[in-house]
């Protein structure tokens, strides 16, 4: 919507200069416009002008769009004056400068508005637990919070003192917090405990991150779990400690991450799958019965449910689960490996049909491996922080892949290695970590992996 009202100024400001007698050529024009997008794009991102609206009032957003409308146009001038067009495009600038700020802090307003009136519609809405009462009432019912947080749902309270509701209903004492946020469809839970109950806020952050939900907390910036990784921010003037800031949060490097797995799996099955497909094809076929392909359902982002692909590399009729219900993953010289799976699971070109899972959206390139869904199950109890794993989507290949931590899982600490790296991976993700990644798959499968059977 920006974009739009920066064209639209740019445009308004062209009229003016043509009714004052100031034309300009289109070959001027075109590379200039752009030039001005992709200035407010910097401009925007060393201001911070994008963060969640909800977070920041109106007035803190114009006090942000001011800053950013007064370096635009300062770095459009300085790029004028180095290609001596300043003289020329003087007129153009003055109009632009006067028409663009008013006209995005409007768009700004009304959109607000906007988002306000459909907040219920457009599903941004947070169902919220709150933990505590400490300045509940403040928080929760100061008249500018109403105004401008617009995605909260107030689930209820826990807390170990029920004599203080505040209108919202109690669920049960804060030790209660498991079976609540399972009973319930909690988005995100809101710790209003005091600063010195570090038992209380210990445990609750501990839940919360275990079960992969998000966690904040009303608390002063010099409180002590302020520290490392986490960070502050404001809830309508109020402070919050957010205990999980992870470079994926960003909607930004959301869709480049997105759309280099797009443009890099079309590469693959354009130039790998399309002739290796019928090989792989026939030769399954040839030493067993059954179909090409062996779709299993695996856990993907948020623990949602995907359908992963994969070339069938067992006999048909063997099945993962013992006799004694526990998940029976695949182990050196297993006899339900047919031939060619071997080879396939050795090489893993067993896991090419993948990438149409990430050409459709629920996997990435790169990213924690999915696990089989009972393998998820008897894992999410015993290892420390494994559902965080599933805060991004999963991948085809992974960190704890190409640190040697895949194949058989002997031991509790093996799974426990794999789910920290994953957790590293989350929390310092990079383009170029990606690409590392990448890299060091293809070496591994050069050299040859003796944990891929």
């Amino acid at each position: 919507m920006d974009l739009i009202s920066i064209s639209i100024a740019f445009i308004l400001a062209l009229v003016i200069c043509n009714f004052l007698g100031h034309y300009y050529k289109f070959a001027f024009l075109e590379p200039i416009f752009l030039i001005t997008l992709f200035i407010w794009y910097i401009a925007s991102k060393v201001f911070y002008l994008y963060n969640d609206i909800t977070l920041v009032s109106y007035s803190q957003e114009i006090v942000g769009l001011i800053k950013v409308t007064i370096f635009h146009i300062l770095l459009l001038v300085f790029l004028l004056f180095i290609f001596s067009l300043q003289d020329k495009f003087r007129t153009f600038i003055l109009g632009y400068s006067v028409i663009l700020f008013p006209l995005v802090a409007i768009q700004k307003y009304f959109y607000r508005i906007y988002y306000a009136n459909s907040r219920f519609k457009i599903k941004n809405v947070k169902n919220t637990l709150i933990v505590g009462n400490k300045n509940i009432s403040n928080f929760l019912n100061g008249t500018n919070l109403s105004n401008n947080n617009l995605n909260l749902n107030i689930i209820g309270v826990i807390n170990d003192d029920d004599t203080i509701k505040n209108g919202y209903n109690v669920l049960g004492p804060i030790k209660s917090i498991a079976s609540v946020l399972t009973k319930h469809s909690i988005d995100q839970v809101l710790v209003c405990l005091s600063n010195d109950d570090n038992e209380n806020i210990e445990y609750v952050v501990s839940v919360c991150e275990n079960l992969n939900i998000l966690v904040s907390i009303l608390s002063s910036p010099t409180n002590q779990f302020g520290m490392g990784s986490k960070r502050v921010t404001n809830y309508a003037n109020i402070p919050i400690l957010f205990f999980k800031n992870y470079p994926l949060d960003d909607v930004e490097n959301k869709i480049f991450k997105r759309l280099f797995d797009i443009f890099f799996s079309l590469l693959i099955i354009l130039f790998i799958f399309s002739w290796l497909f019928p090989i792989v094809a026939i030769l399954i076929k040839l030493t067993s019965r059954g179909p090409v392909f062996f779709n299993q359902y695996r856990w993907g982002i948020n623990n949602k449910k995907i359908k992963c692909f994969k070339f069938r590399t067992m006999y048909i009729g063997n099945n993962e689960i013992s006799p004694q219900g526990n998940y029976m993953p695949a182990i050196q010289n297993d006899q339900r490996i047919t031939p060619i799976g071997h080879f396939l699971r050795k090489t893993s070109i067993d896991e090419m049909p993948q990438f149409f899972n990430v050409v459709i959206g629920g996997m990435s390139v790169v990213g924690p491996r999915p696990h089989p869904i009972p393998l998820n199950l008897e894992s999410k109890d015993h290892i420390n922080n494994y559902l965080l794993r599933h805060l991004i989507k999963p991948g085809i290949t992974g960190w704890a892949q190409v640190n040697g931590s895949r194949g058989e899982v002997k031991e509790i600490i093996d799974m426990q290695n794999r789910v920290n790296f994953d957790i590293w991976y989350i929390e310092n993700w990079t383009y170029w970590l990606d690409l590392q990644i990448i890299f060091q798959t293809i070496i591994n499968l050069i050299k040859g992996d003796e944990k891929a059977f």
